[in-house]
């Protein structure tokens, strides 16, 4: 099938749009990296901690506690990008080993989105026990 020098030119441009609309919004090349990890667990003893959510570089770094019927919780999650927004959804799951602490917990979360180009990223995070919606620049 031989196609005509206008429809070949339909085809590059319907090629060219499908590439960038599938390139991840957020970085230029679509390889944004993201980590979800728990570092600590404990009991609050109504102790309050702060989020921590900031640029590092290239990066977005959020810290964030989330309380939990006991210490013994681990955090997953996922990261969405939909042009310059970023959603973190962010789950408790009770871990699998045993756990004998009969308090009430908190599970702290680090979450890093990196390889980011510079920018304003909105940013929603979403957890358990609270939402936060803020905006963070990138250079």
């Amino acid at each position: 099938m031989k196609l005509s020098p206008a429809k070949m030119l339909i085809w590059v441009m319907a090629v060219v749009v499908l590439a960038v609309v599938f390139v991840q919004p957020g970085s230029e090349t679509g390889k944004y990296v993201y980590q979800v990890e728990t570092v600590e667990n404990r009991c609050t003893f109504d102790e309050y901690q702060q989020q921590d959510i900031r640029a590092v570089g290239d990066s977005i770094l959020i810290v964030m506690p989330i309380q939990t019927p006991t210490p013994c919780y681990e955090v997953q999650g996922s990261v969405d990008f939909f042009r310059s927004d970023i959603t973190v959804n962010l789950q408790t799951k009770k871990r699998d080993v045993e756990c004998t602490a009969e308090c009430v917990g908190v599970t702290v979360a680090r979450v890093v989105v990196s390889n980011l180009d510079p920018g304003t990223y909105g940013l929603q995070i979403n957890a358990p026990d609270k939402s936060v919606r803020t905006s963070v620049k990138v250079k």
